[in-house]
């Protein structure tokens, strides 16, 4: 049976001087909703790319229960250095990679 995978935009959870971070995806499957710890600052590369992280693991003993409390420690993350910034941050303007488009 053919089928087509789409790309669709991330939502942007944050961004702390310039820098966006993204939502992740379970599976990277929008339809499957966003994960509670884990972002991005690829636009078009989720969950297990070099550029998600796991907000738990940069609270340095802070908890990470609310939205505000997990920008606070991205934002501390980010001016430490302590984040990679993908080169497709930018957001929209960037093109999504052509090979996540399958058709059978």
């Amino acid at each position: 049976m053919p089928y087509r995978q789409v790309f669709e935009s991330p939502e942007r959870f944050t961004v702390h001087n310039g820098v966006n971070v993204y939502h992740c995806y379970h599976d990277d499957d929008v339809d499957q909703g966003q994960m509670e710890y884990w972002f991005t600052t690829s636009f078009a590369e989720g969950e297990g790319s070099g550029f998600s992280f796991d907000v738990r693991a940069l609270r340095d003993g802070r908890p990470a229960d609310t939205d505000d409390e997990k920008r606070q420690i991205i934002a501390d993350a980010l001016d430490q250095g302590l984040i990679e910034v993908a080169e497709d941050n930018s957001g929209p303007d960037a093109e999504p990679p052509t090979d996540n488009v399958c058709e059978a």
